[in-house]
């Protein structure tokens, strides 16, 4: 048999047949057998690892039958490759390459010894043996040109332009990938062209020559089968995303890298942890920081296990830089160093380079200016010597940032300025918004008010350009965490001296930074359904479900009273949540809808849209300063100073404090209800003072709307007390997350005929749910009711789409560890938000009859991470919920009341205030009365 054919046969075999045929066909076992079979070795290690294992399995086996050196030296070559390849085991690798190549040479066979030397100057590369695997290479490229053998030279130029660029010297790899190229290209290998190219991309991007690293992937992509999906392919779409996150286009960014590490992932290669490096990348300009850190410190497990120097220095780089984020200086310092030392000992000045800007902004942070601004110019220096621009124009920015703190403006914004041009020429967008609004700072400070209004609005117009392709409410509103000064410093710049105010700009503004995601979501632009769209997608979707099931029951045992497992169980439940949430992010990355951004609503539209005798107050923040803008059809008018908000959580806390006294039950402090409601009402008395005393006059309407800002989200502005009176006495009290969210649910209320659905499961922690549904059905004998066993998840997905009135009784939790796990109870499981994002309600109102089902975790942004978010997301207008742990009777008679107003027609407001009312002269104490707000609608 030839013996191609032969290889081919035997490593497609299974183990007993591939023993067979060679048992019968020992006179065939040669040299010319074991080249065959290595051969098809190198095409599989890239993509078919089981085939890659069967070809060591072959030469193994033929080498036992034979007792052949050189056949046994084949078998050493090939093992070596794998645990190079396959294994990640550099070190045991080179042991078995340096063993192959001194056999042939033994044996006479220069010519497959410096064959060999190709993967062991790989090896070598990766163990940051640098200057070995350069001169190894150069060697064997002169015996290669000598021999004429054009492909073995462009292999070996090629693994010589890689080792340079892992060196970071730039220069030299790009040479010699030329090189190697036009070698491929006249030995007419299409796929090692695009190997090749994908490689120079590589280095071009790291010099931010954008658009030839982009022209490159394209000319490489060309190359390939339409329908292959080989390692160079992956390599290609890694390098793809590192072109799209250097441009600020992180949605593509996390395409490309997540298609890159699947890839890798299915050819079982080490590639994989490294287009793994990316994502965490994007996850840190994102501002996912817990997220990018995971996965550093997994990659930091792999590649220090494999002995890959130069990967783990990235990951330790990119760590501090993780950690520096989140100002844990003293670790991001210890991670940069370790670091430095790796580039140092390595010889990579690039590394060095990198690690010497991430000191200069540990140092800034640290408020060392002086030192700061030297280590940023070292970096600066370094990076320009090495041509690595994008870099070396964020240090010089590092250094602009320091010249500010030192008081030389001038130099600062000659700085900015020069930074600034070459950021947009290359286009760098993060640098250009880092640079305006710098320039923007300085020129406030110097009193150039009208410039820097102009750049924070440039500044804000490239932040919403970049953020809008985002494509879930999670990337959308982690991008603004950092990203919010241009907002805040236009504002105040807005809400300046009485006389100088544009109260328009500053309205827009605030409304900008609220809720943005949240208002993307509602709007449209962000789609939350998960829609599989192949096989992969719909495996994905599998594993989420089968995850939800594995959570439902460690929830279900966590819910028990705690023992020994407990926080095992916790953390098993961390980590498939963080499983769930990875998944869920790969779904809807391409899950972006057609639709453009939602845009605010302007001052002049929303003011007419207000009904009469209604007043908006729209609470802001800047700095630590409380703003509230109070806004009826015909005025706008602003307070200024009315606060400070570290005042404010004082004063929130001490109130939840007293609330949390009869959190477990009040039977037992009825002897002492009338003083817990004295210590009660002295905090809400404080907080009326602080937030609405300062313009009590123009409280006198009859509807006032609350758009509270950060920790005002937990005070209940209904039961602030004036001294004589609550709010809620005075007039109907609702809420509303922004203006442009209230814009939109302006329609006048219509109680709907029917299309009501009550639904609940009752157990220990909350054993009144039955009572109070059977109750509501009275008054609503049209409603579909849905209880104990027949509350389920799927029931609610059948009933919720036609329900214009949904009502949820059941025990609920808020999670502020993880919110968007907060979860409802249901007969079949946990209603998670992530659940309910899934639901599709037509302009519902949405009551929920559970505990502390109105409490959010409050994000950058005024983002609103909890059940609140989900319901809203999903269709609903208004939302009745809870602000603490509620009394059951209590709650079960406020929402007779509730619902006996809203079928005698009355708005939801009008409702609730009447229900609350009626509540109040049974139980004085706001914890019975006051836990219910309704957000949402006029």
């Amino acid at each position: 048999m030839e013996r191609r054919a032969l290889a081919e046969h035997l490593v497609s075999a299974d183990t007993a047949t591939r023993y067979l045929i060679l048992a019968e066909c020992v006179a065939d076992i040669d040299v010319q057998l074991a080249w065959e079979i290595k051969t098809i070795y190198d095409d599989a290690k890239v993509s078919d690892a089981r085939r890659a294992i069967a070809c060591v399995d072959t030469l193994r086996a033929a080498a036992n039958l034979t007792n052949s050196p050189t056949i046994a030296a084949y078998v050493r070559w090939v093992e070596g490759m794998v645990a190079l390849h396959l294994e990640g085991q550099a070190e045991q690798s080179l042991q078995l390459l340096d063993q192959t190549i001194e056999d042939f040479k033994q044996q006479q066979l220069p010519l497959l010894a410096s064959y060999t030397q190709f993967s062991r100057m790989h090896a070598l590369a990766i163990l940051g043996r640098y200057d070995e695997a350069i001169a190894c290479g150069l060697e064997t490229r002169t015996i290669l040109l000598e021999q004429n053998d054009l492909i073995s030279v462009g292999k070996i130029e090629q693994n010589l332009g890689n080792t340079y660029g892992r060196r970071g010297q730039y220069v030299e790899a790009e040479q010699f990938f030329l090189l190697a190229r036009d070698h491929f290209i006249e030995a007419g290998q299409h796929r090692k062209i695009a190997g090749v190219e994908s490689n120079l991309a590589n280095i071009l991007a790291s010099q931010c020559r954008l658009k030839e690293a982009a022209d490159f992937c394209e000319q490489a992509l060309t190359r390939l089968d339409k329908n292959e999906e080989g390692e160079i392919h992956a390599s290609i779409e890694e390098n793809l995303g590192w072109l799209a996150l250097l441009q600020g286009q992180y949605h593509r960014a996390l395409d490309y890298l997540g298609r890159s590490r699947r890839l890798y992932a299915s050819f079982g290669t080490h590639g994989s942890a490294i287009a793994e490096l990316g994502i965490a990348d994007t996850y840190l300009n994102l501002n996912l920081t817990y997220e990018a850190e995971s996965i550093y410190v997994r990659a930091e497990q792999i590649f220090t296990e494999r002995g890959m120097i130069g990967e783990l220095a990235n990951t330790w780089a990119n760590h501090a830089r993780a950690c520096l984020a989140v100002s844990r200086l003293a670790e991001a310092h210890t991670l940069a160093q370790k670091a430095s030392n790796a580039y140092l000992a390595e010889g990579n000045s690039v590394g060095s380079a990198e690690v010497a800007l991430v000191s200069a902004q540990i140092l800034y942070e640290q408020h060392e200016y002086s030192q700061a601004y030297d280590a940023a110019a070292q970096a600066e220096g370094a990076l320009l010597a090495t041509n690595v621009i994008g870099k070396m124009l964020l240090a010089r920015w590092v250094r602009g940032q320091c010249a500010t703190a030192l008081g030389l403006p001038t130099e600062a914004e000659e700085i900015f300025t020069t930074t600034l041009t070459q950021a947009e020429q290359q286009p760098l967008p993060e640098i250009v918004r880092l640079c305006i609004t710098s320039l923007g700072m300085l020129a406030m400070k110097v009193g150039e008010i009208d410039r820097a209004q102009t750049l924070f609005q440039r500044a804000i117009s490239l932040i919403e350009t970049i953020r809008a392709p985002l494509p879930t409410d999670e990337l959308r509103s982690a991008f603004l965490l950092n990203k919010l000064t241009p907002y805040i410093e236009l504002a105040r710049l807005a809400l300046g001296e009485a006389g100088t105010q544009n109260i328009e700009l500053a309205f827009q503004t605030i409304e900008q930074a609220r809720s943005r995601a949240l208002l993307d979501m509602v709007g449209g632009s962000i789609q939350m359904q998960i829609q599989p769209s192949n096989v992969e997608e719909q495996q994905m979707v599998a594993k989420i479900e089968q995850l939800s099931t594995e959570l439902g029951w460690i929830y279900s045992q966590l819910s028990l009273p705690a023992d020994d497992g407990y926080d095992r169980l916790y953390k098993d439940a961390q980590i498939r949540e963080m499983q769930m949430l990875d998944l869920m992010r790969q779904l809807r990355q391409g899950n972006l809808s057609k639709a453009a951004p939602y845009h605010t609503v302007s001052l002049d539209v929303f003011q007419k849209s207000l009904p009469d005798n209604t007043v908006l107050i729209e609470y802001f923040v800047i700095n630590d300063e409380i703003i509230a803008l109070l806004i009826d059809k015909d005025h706008t008018t602003v307070y200024r100073n009315i606060a400070q908000q570290q005042q404010i959580e004082a004063v929130v806390r001490q109130f939840h404090f007293q609330i949390d006294t009869l959190r477990y039950g009040s039977s037992r402090l009825q002897a002492h209800i009338a003083q817990l409601e004295h210590r009660t009402k002295s905090h809400l008395q404080n907080l009326y003072d602080l937030l609405l005393r300062p313009f009590t006059n123009h409280l006198n309407t009859k509807h006032i709307i609350i758009a509270p800002y950060h920790t005002l989200h937990y005070v209940p502005f209904h039961a602030l007390h004036d001294g004589k009176q609550y709010l809620i006495e005075r007039c109907e009290i609702s809420y509303t997350l922004s203006a442009t969210l209230l814009y939109r649910s302006r329609e006048a209320w219509q109680c709907p005929d029917g299309d009501t659905l009550l639904l609940g499961a009752s157990d220990a922690n909350a054993p009144h749910i039955n009572e109070e549904l059977l109750s509501l059905h009275q008054i609503l004998p049209n409603s579909q009711l849905l209880m104990e066993e027949a509350a389920t998840l799927t029931n609610l997905r059948k009933y919720a789409a036609q329900s214009k009135i949904i009502h949820i009784a059941s025990h609920g939790i808020f999670r502020p560890d993880n919110p968007l796990f907060s979860a409802i109870q249901l007969a079949d499981g946990w209603l998670t938000v992530h659940d309910i994002y899934e639901l599709n309600l037509q302009g519902s109102l949405v009551a929920l009859s559970a505990c502390e089902t109105g409490v959010s975790f409050i994000a950058s942004g005024d983002e609103l991470l909890g059940l609140i978010r989900g319901f809203f997301a999903a269709g609903a207008e208004r939302l009745l919920a809870s602000l603490w742990v509620a009394d059951d009777i209590a709650t079960t008679n406020l929402m007779r009341s509730f619902y006996t107003n809203l079928i005698n027609g009355h708005s939801p407001t009008t409702a609730l205030r009447n229900a609350q009312l009626a509540t109040l002269k049974e139980h004085a104490h706001p914890f019975f009365w006051a836990s219910f707000v309704l957000i949402g609608g006029y």
